[in-house]
């Protein structure tokens, strides 16, 4: 299916570096596991590339006035017009379409550098309990002063989430898939950002995302369809 995206991310601002290929998969699956399990940020998934028509496709979808208009009522329900409701939404400042196989993973989180509103849409139909891939909040150290305890969400078929990135902190993190045999499928999902109205990148965030973007080209080697 194409390229396995494998990230390991210094906790320094810029610190994003995607290794995408299709080869050592597994030599760097165990190297950003031994990342995960020491408390570092990594993560090992599977990724669209931009150059397919589905990853437009979402874009343009995600960018319709009746959606936006949803996504803003859902937020924002004491705004009942349509215009009122959709002028809380400005552009979206990034989205991927991905699929989690069996010990796929993305640790603790935030996304302040990405946008200012998540959504993400869960794909996966007559998902297995058992099998992981939960998207878990308020990850970290449970007895941290910030700590309020977990709250976990299962991926369920047509069913999306949102939250707000910024201002603040939404620590967050995908738990390890564990899929109950080889045929089973992926956790598939879309993931994506929105600014809102009033919020732009500033200083440190600002080229935190400029950098992230410069080097998260989306572009598939050997014409694959799909980042690794």
């Amino acid at each position: 299916m194409g390229k396995r995206v494998a990230l390991p991310q210094r906790s320094d601002h810029g610190g994003n570096k995607k290794l995408r290929s299709v080869w050592t998969r597994a030599e760097r699956r165990e190297e950003v596991t031994r990342m995960y399990q020491a408390g570092s940020f990594a993560y090992s998934k599977w990724e669209l590339t931009a150059s397919h028509a589905l990853y437009h496709a979402v874009g343009d979808m995600m960018n319709t006035h009746s959606v936006r208009v949803a996504v803003a009522r859902a937020m924002w329900p004491e705004h009942a017009s349509a215009d009122t409701a959709a002028d809380h939404l400005r552009n979206i400042s990034d989205y991927f379409i991905t699929a989690f196989d069996d010990g796929d993973f993305l640790s603790t989180h935030n996304d302040g550098s990405s946008g200012s509103l998540a959504w993400v849409l869960h794909l996966s139909r007559d998902w297995n309990p058992t099998s992981g891939g939960e998207l878990r909040f308020n990850a970290g150290a449970p007895n941290s002063p910030q700590s309020r305890g977990t709250i976990d969400f299962s991926p369920g078929f047509n069913k999306m989430l949102l939250f707000l990135t910024r201002p603040g902190n939404t620590p967050h993190e995908v738990l390890p898939v564990k899929l109950a045999s080889t045929d089973a499928e992926p956790r598939f999902g879309l993931t994506g950002w929105y600014m809102t109205s009033g919020d732009a990148f500033q200083g440190g965030t600002a080229a935190e995302f400029a950098q992230m973007k410069a080097g998260e080209s989306k572009v598939s080697l050997r014409g694959d369809d799909l980042c690794v």
